[in-house]
């Protein structure tokens, strides 16, 4: 991910973001971010991450559309 958190809180048309809810590590992997700017994302398929908390960087995840995320839902449908 090429953006700080900043950048995506402040851009709603680009990143869409959630909690993990069952599947969080607290501590550790609390939160997705999905990019729709981004080099691995398809056409009206965002490319999502996981928040490394303690290591303050975004992991590469999957595509949105495999992970049936939704902006604002904790969790995955």
């Amino acid at each position: 991910m090429q953006h700080n958190w900043e950048q995506i809180i402040n851009d709603e048309k680009t990143f869409v973001t959630g909690g993990l809810g069952r599947e969080m590590a607290a501590d550790e992997f609390e939160v997705w971010v999905c990019s729709y700017a981004d080099a691995c994302a398809l056409l009206g398929d965002a490319f999502c991450y996981i928040y490394d908390e303690e290591k303050e960087l975004f992991v590469p995840w999957d595509l949105q559309s495999k992970l049936e995320l939704e902006p604002g839902v904790s969790g995955m449908r």
